[in-house]
C-alpha cells in the first residue's frame, strides 16, 4: 500500500436541527491517477435526529468531485513531507 495522507473535504450539518451530522474525509495517495477514496466519519456527531442521514459518497454535488480533483493533483505533485495548502472545508446540508 501506498503513502496516503487524509483530508477533510466538508462538514455537513442537519437540515432540522443545524448540527453537525459528520465530516466527509478524503484519503488522498502519493501516486498519480488514484481517485482519493472519501469517506464520512461521525467521530464529533452533535445531531440526533432520527430521520438524518449521510449521503453516499457518490451522490455529493459537484462541489465535492471538484475539491476531490484539486487535492488529487496537489497530492500526486507533493512531497510526502509538505502540508498541502487545501482551501476551508465545504459545508453541507443533509
Amino acid at each position: 500500500m501506498s503513502p496516503a495522507r487524509l483530508s477533510d473535504i466538508g462538514a455537513a450539518s442537519c437540515r432540522s436541527c443545524g448540527l453537525l451530522v459528520g465530516t466527509l474525509r478524503a484519503e488522498l495517495s502519493y501516486s498519480p491517477g488514484v481517485v482519493p477514496a472519501v469517506h464520512w466519519t461521525e467521530a464529533g456527531r452533535q445531531c440526533r435526529c432520527p430521520s438524518t442521514r449521510l449521503p453516499r459518497p457518490s451522490a455529493l454535488p459537484a462541489a465535492v468531485r471538484v475539491r476531490l480533483r484539486d487535492l488529487g493533483a496537489a497530492a500526486a505533485e507533493a512531497k510526502p513531507w509538505e502540508q498541502l495548502a487545501a482551501r476551508p472545508p465545504l459545508h453541507l446540508l443533509v
